[in-house]
Order: structure tokens, then sequence, then C-alpha cells
């Protein structure tokens, strides 16, 4: 809040202006405004040529704008403090309550009281000043009386040592308006008569800003649907790897439904299978079956089983007359061979299941 607009009444109808327009507080003094009374009551406000007002604007207020009043306070929460104003007021204006705007300022404690200076001014003048501000396309953001403001920051005795204005240098005058603007200690734009031009701006800034957001929002859920593509695409490029991976290490396996369930499967089936080939001598099972098979052509054995009682074997071949052949060689070495399972496969091959018990002698 560095530029800003003082507006001070030096009278009750001349104003002074004063700007601060940057940081470097570069002061723009300009000549005085004038407030004019209308036959129906209204204020105008009459500006000088070339004045460029601030966003803030501060409008001080004369002492003889105000009725004032010093009350013991025990309470400091202001919330409070402000809810209980109306019910210490009472009767000590001449006009109704309703008629009087009222804020207050804390004074310096002295001797273990806490006072506060209760301030009142018409709320029909305090409205027709906003509008005559309003109908200049601007409006003051705090209203109150940076003299006041200055003598309650002293040790103060009694209410008369506030009838006589302090001589207050315009240096320290300009810094009471910059705090007063961030945090006001005393404003009659209070309740239905609070500031809210910059709720205003704020909710035109949040407009500005929606598309904006529908936007940001649109591309975040772009991105999101191209990421899950990417990501399905990837998925499914790993389970069409698996299933491939499937078919070229068990070829004659079942039916593929689940990779991933049946390769776990066929894992724990192999382990099982070792477990017992641990204790059995698998090597002159292969050696018989090898020697068995010979030179069949086109004849292919992918699974066997052993157990301590039966070896099962399971294979592929073009016709049935080479699986019978198979068998037969196979009786050389087991004393019965049962063909468990043949059948035709799809692509014309024939698939054989058997079973190999009672070893002979010669294995």
């Amino acid at each position: 809040m560095n530029a800003f607009t003082l507006f001070r009444f030096e009278s009750d109808d001349i104003i002074r202006i004063e700007q601060i327009t940057d940081k470097s507080a570069t002061r723009k003094p300009f000549e005085a405004a004038r407030i004019e009374k209308s036959q129906d009551g209204s204020y105008k406000l009459l500006l000088p040529s070339g004045l460029r007002i601030t966003k803030n604007v501060y409008l001080d207020l004369p002492r003889s704008f105000l009725r004032l009043r010093v009350l013991e306070m025990p309470l400091v929460d202001p919330d409070k403090i402000r809810k209980i104003l109306p019910v210490k007021a009472e009767g000590l204006f001449r006009k109704p309550l309703q008629d009087l705007c009222l804020d207050y300022i804390v004074l310096p404690e002295q001797e273990g009281k806490k006072k506060i200076l209760l301030c009142a001014m018409e709320k029909s003048k305090i409205i027709k000043l906003i509008n005559a501000f309003k109908a200049e396309g601007f409006e003051p953001r705090v209203i109150a009386s940076t003299d006041l403001i200055s003598q309650c920051r002293r040790q103060l005795v009694s209410l008369e040592e506030f009838i006589v204005p302090p001589e207050l240098d315009e240096n320290e005058r300009l810094g009471i308006v910059r705090k007063e603007l961030r945090r006001p200690s005393l404003n009659f734009r209070r309740g239905s008569l609070k500031y809210i031009a910059h709720h205003k701006e704020a909710a035109k800034l949040l407009r500005s800003t929606v598309p904006l957001m529908v936007i940001l929002i649109a591309l975040l859920v772009a991105n999101w649907g191209v990421r899950y593509q990417y990501m399905e695409k990837r998925i499914n490029r790993y389970k069409d790897s698996e299933a491939e991976i499937f078919k070229q290490v068990f070829p004659a396996g079942s039916k593929l439904v689940d990779p991933s369930y049946q390769i776990k499967a066929k894992i724990q089936e192999i382990k099982g299978n070792l477990a017992i080939l641990s204790g059995t001598d698998s090597l002159d099972v292969l050696e018989v079956l090898a020697d068995a098979k010979g030179a069949i052509d086109n004849l292919i054995l992918d699974e066997i089983k052993i157990t301590e009682d039966s070896v099962v074997v399971k294979g592929s071949g073009p016709s049935f007359e080479t699986m019978n052949f198979m068998a037969e060689k196979l009786r050389f070495y087991y004393s019965e061979v049962k063909i468990a399972d043949s059948k035709t496969s799809v692509e014309g091959n024939v698939r054989f299941s058997l079973v190999l018990s009672g070893k002979r002698s010669n294995l």
C-alpha cells in the first residue's frame, strides 16, 4: 500500500489534498477541493483539475465533526468491545444511537485502568460524504481523524485535552495515514458502511482467472488421459509379451486365459517336480526317453512328470502310428506302458500322454 491519496478537511467545506505516489514517499500537493451542499441536503465534491485518484483513499475528518466520550473498559477483545459499545453509549449523546456511527480508540493505560475514547458521528453525514466521493468515481477506504489518533497515542488524563487539536507535523500525519490504511485503529466505515470496493476487485480478479483455471484443468485432464492411454498401451504390450513367452516356454500348454496366473502355476508345478527329481535317478529316465525317441521325426516330448511309482510323458507327433511306435520302444524299459490320452490338435498333430511304470532291470 505505497500509493494513497489523503483528503483532509481544513474547514467545513474546504478539503486539502495530498498524494503519496511511490515507495520513495514522493508528495504531490494539489489545489484544495470543495464540498458544496445541494438544496436536497446532499453533498457535491468539487475536485481540482489534473487529479488522478489512487486506489487507496483516506478521508481525514476535523475534530468538530465528532462527539467524544471517555469510558472505562476492562475488555481487550476488539470484537467484544464493539458488541457492547451500544450498551455503554446509551444516554451519552443527544441523538439516538441509530442515527450515529460509533467507533473507539484504546487509550494508554493509566494507574492500572483501561479506558477507551468513544467516538460518534452522524450517520447521515458520513453517508452524504461517501456518496459525494462515489459520484466522482471513487470512495474513501477509511474515514477517521489523524489528529485524534495522534492524541490518543499520548498519555492523556481527561477529555478536555481532546478539545484543542495538536500541531501535527505533515510527515507524521502521512505516516499515520499509511499505517491506518493497512490496519485502522479508528474507522467510521464499519458495519453497513463498510468499504467493499476491494472485495469487488477481488471478485473481478477471481472472475478473470476462472477461464484460466478452466484451461488449466482441461490441460491436466488431457495430460492425464494421454498418460492413461500410454500406460494402458504399455500394460497391453506387457500382457502380449507375457503370453508370447508362455507359448514359447510351454508350447503344449493348456488354453491361454491368464498368462500371469498360469506362469506362476507352471513354476509351482516345476518346483514340485524338482522336489521329486531330487530323490529319483531322473537322469536315467531322460536317457531312456532320448534312446526311445531316437530318430523318430517330428516327435516332441514337452512334458515329463516323474513320481516314485511312475513316469508321465506328454508330447505330440505327426500321427497315431508315431505315438504307438514310441510306446512300443518304451516297453523295452518299462513293463507297463499305457496310452492315457490321445487326440488330434487344431494344428493336425496328435497330442498324447503315456504313463510308464514297472521299471525293468535293464533301466
